[in-house]
């Protein structure tokens, strides 16, 4: 259901779910947002898109490292980024992170029970609303997962 969303509030209450999982795992979590953006999109599926990749930032970002969520409008997109200090993803695994089931070596060890569909999905929705996905990593520097939609 596309609608007129304000994201500022909505990554806000996103990242404040996570903040104690962060804290737990000594794994700073900040945010980088304008007073406001609006958009047109499905506040849900956007919910999801993030509860993703944050969740996998978090959960992949080592004891003492960060995660970073930034909003800013691209002309007439807007980009969503979330960069970790994690696990990080060689040149091959960041062609296959968006596939079905698809996990790296050290992700498979680290979360054994991981299904490998959450990128695959984050994927599908980002498309299903005119947008696109991309990472840049480097192992064991972090990675950036930057969404771009329709603004």
């Amino acid at each position: 259901k596309v609608e007129r969303v304000a994201l500022v509030p909505i990554i806000k209450s996103t990242l404040s779910g996570y903040r104690s999982q962060a804290n737990a795992r000594h794994v700073g979590l900040s945010a980088d947002l304008p007073d406001s953006l609006d958009v047109k999109t499905d506040p849900l599926l956007f919910r999801q898109i993030l509860q993703n990749i944050v969740d996998n930032a978090v959960y992949y970002t080592p004891k003492g490292g960060s995660v970073t969520v930034k909003l800013v409008r691209d002309g007439r997109r807007i980009k969503l980024m979330v960069a970790d200090t994690g696990i990080g993803l060689s040149d091959e695994e960041q062609q296959r992170v968006f596939t079905q089931f698809y996990r790296s070596e050290k992700a498979k060890t680290l979360r054994p029970d991981g299904s490998g569909l959450g990128l695959y999905f984050v994927k599908k929705i980002v498309s299903k609303l005119g947008g696109r996905i991309t990472v840049s990593s480097t192992v064991d520097k972090g990675s950036t997962f930057t969404v771009t939609l329709p603004g």
